[in-house]
């Protein structure tokens, strides 16, 4: 897994927040709805876990520029270089780019993505995280992933995904990102994606529990 390191910014970037439940055993079917990219717009983040003898965890967003050659898509474990499998779907499930070595163009993908230089067609996708095969399915895994297209963004919209609370908090704020996404976060390079508005921040695909009733407010 490469090192993460910070990309600029337009100013101070507004920066978006919510809390989700995780979902019991979660398919692509009940997949978290992140947001959406925008190029030089926008940054999704999710920190969350996999827990105990949890199998997967699924994400969804949308790339609403078609064709951007500075998308980027990474994960990594948090305080470990090991642990974590990332993988991105197509709407099918067919995966496009997998994090495991030796997967062939899906680990080739992927790594493109990791130095956002992948050109990402406009739709749908899903990132599937699961456990890389070095730790045992016992062991809980923290983890942050992160999407983003172009060399800047001025929104950064977080996930924090908990298996308590029975609702999400939706939380705006007009200040720099956390120092995990900033500094440790972040691939270098030429990319930035991210989430396209805090209406779209909001949205969870049908299949996922309806337990999400949120609540939001903003700040400049």
């Amino acid at each position: 897994m490469a090192n993460l390191s910070p990309v600029a910014t337009v100013g101070s970037p507004s920066v978006w927040g919510k809390t989700v439940n995780d979902v019991s055993r979660q398919t692509i079917a009940s997949a978290t709805s992140i947001g959406s990219l925008v190029t030089n717009n926008s940054r999704l983040s999710v920190n969350g876990v996999l827990n105990a003898n949890e199998a997967a965890q699924y994400y969804s967003f949308t790339a609403d520029d078609s064709g951007n050659k500075n998308t980027l898509l990474t994960g990594k474990a948090i305080n470990s270089t090991t642990g974590l499998r990332v993988q991105l779907l197509k709407p099918g499930g067919q995966v496009l780019a997998d994090s495991k070595s030796g997967m062939g163009v899906a680990s080739t993908n992927y790594a493109s993505m990791q130095a956002g230089t992948y050109s990402l067609p406009k739709g749908n996708y899903y990132v599937k995280i699961s456990r890389d095969g070095t730790v045992p399915a016992s062991t809980p895994v923290d983890y942050v992933i992160e999407a983003r297209m172009g060399k800047t963004f001025t929104n950064d919209y977080q996930t924090t995904e908990q298996k308590a609370a029975p609702n999400y908090s939706y939380t705006p704020a007009s200040s720099s990102a956390p120092a995990i996404l900033t500094s440790s976060m972040l691939v270098g390079g030429a990319a930035s994606a991210v989430f396209a508005s805090a209406d779209l921040f909001g949205n969870i695909l049908s299949g996922q529990t309806a337990a999400n009733s949120a609540s939001s407010s903003s700040s400049s």
